[in-house]
């Protein structure tokens, strides 16, 4: 939010520190995105297991109700993507068989008033988000790609207003002081 404000702002005032400053922060955020990219794409079995682990984890979190967010989080997915537990059901059953050893949780079935392991969903959570992702894979790097190229269209024109500010010789950005002037032709440099 504040990054896109300061573009609106230098672009609207054609502020050329504040063009600068746009410009350097998407650049780094763009940079770190294709940084993230990159390194889950090259470890994208290390991130399948870390994922499935933490699902694991919020699975045993939710049978102890020690944390909302899991509880929460198990009950979005297991309703909206129509799954239960991990691999199946009987996922459960291994988490607590003492707790769910007739029934698994109530958002396992679309009738959650009478839910059990007959007629739970019979897909696992896990199984169904990476099915999804692997299926869908190349509409999400798509949807990547389009992010990046806003960016860039972002950068390549917060590159062009502060050119054109410079080409108009009015104001100038130090860098180095981080100070603005109304002096075009001349930068003020401090010298140390």
């Amino acid at each position: 939010f504040l990054v896109g404000l300061l573009g609106c702002c230098g672009s609207l005032t054609q502020n050329r520190c504040m063009l600068l400053l746009y410009f350097t922060l998407v650049t780094l955020i763009f940079l770190a995105e294709i940084g993230l990219a990159i390194a889950v794409y090259a470890n994208k079995d290390q991130v399948t297991e870390s994922l499935e682990d933490q699902f694991k984890t919020c699975m045993e979190q939710y049978a102890n109700s020690t944390e909302s967010v899991c509880v929460d989080t198990i009950n979005s997915l297991q309703s909206v993507l129509q799954c239960c537990g991990e691999d199946n059901a009987t996922d459960w059953k291994a988490i607590n068989s003492t707790l769910y050893a007739t029934s698994p949780p109530p958002s396992c079935c679309k009738d959650q008033g009478n839910c059990n392991y007959e007629n739970a969903y019979k897909e696992g959570c896990f199984t169904t988000i990476n099915d999804f992702v692997n299926s869908n894979s190349k509409y999400i790097g798509f949807g990547v790609l389009g992010v990046a190229v806003i960016e860039l269209l972002g950068m390549s024109l917060a590159c062009y207003l502060r050119w054109q500010r410079n080409s108009d010789s009015a104001g100038c950005c130090n860098i180095e002081t981080l100070s603005c002037s109304s002096d075009a032709e001349t930068p003020h440099v401090t010298s140390k």
